[in-house]
C-alpha cells in the first residue's frame, strides 16, 4: 500500500496548480503506481483533475476516492518519458471532499 498524506498536505505538494493544459499523449500507455496500491496505465480516457508544474493529479480508475500526484518526466522529446509517483491521498470525509471541490473550483 502506498503512503498517504492528508488532503491539505497533498494539495500543497501539487504546488502552483492550474486546470490541465498539458498534452499527455506521449504518456498514453505508460504505467504508474497509484495511491490505491495498484499499477495502472494512463489512457486518453483518464480524467486529469488539475496540474502543477510538470505534475498531474489523477483519480484512481478503480476507486475514485484515491487521488495520485504524478511527476511528468520527459527527456529527448518523447523518448524516455515516464510518470513518477510523488504523493497520494484518499478522500475519507465530507471535509476532504469539500476541500477538494473548493480547490478545483478556484482554478476555473
Amino acid at each position: 500500500m502506498m503512503n498517504h498524506v492528508p488532503m491539505g498536505v497533498f494539495l500543497s505538494n501539487v504546488g502552483r496548480a492550474m486546470l490541465n493544459r498539458m498534452d499527455l499523449s506521449p504518456y498514453f500507455g505508460q504505467t504508474y503506481f497509484c495511491a490505491c496500491g495498484g499499477v495502472h496505465s494512463l489512457s486518453m480516457f483518464d480524467q486529469v483533475l488539475f496540474q502543477g508544474f510538470f505534475k498531474i493529479v489523477l483519480p484512481c480508475p478503480d476507486d475514485d476516492t484515491y487521488l495520485t500526484l504524478l511527476k511528468v518526466k520527459m527527456f529527448s522529446f518523447r523518448r524516455n518519458s515516464s510518470l513518477v509517483y510523488k504523493s497520494g491521498t484518499r478522500i475519507e470525509s465530507e471535509l476532504d471532499k469539500a476541500l477538494l471541490g473548493t480547490y478545483v473550483r478556484s482554478l476555473r
